[in-house]
């Protein structure tokens, strides 16, 4: 398996984390990003797995808040290889 398979398939899982952490809040998709003061588009793409940079740690500050997740878990699951 190559690195960028196994970077993508990391993507794939986090969003599918991330998702249902938010699922769990009962929020949709537009209203998570605007709490988070994030774009709708760029959530979106995080849940997907298709975010290029995955996310950044100053950005994981924002849905941790409104998913009500310890940063360090975020952070944990975003990088969970």
């Amino acid at each position: 398996m190559s690195r960028e398979t196994d970077d993508y398939d990391c993507d794939i899982r986090f969003g599918e984390w991330l998702r249902s952490a938010r699922t769990k809040q009962q929020l949709t998709v537009e209203a998570a990003a605007q709490s988070a003061a994030m774009p709708a588009e760029r959530l979106k793409a995080l849940e997907l797995g298709y975010s290029d940079r995955g996310i950044t740690q100053d950005e994981s500050v924002r849905p941790s808040k409104v998913y009500r997740i310890p940063l360090e878990e975020l952070l944990r699951e975003a990088t969970r290889a």
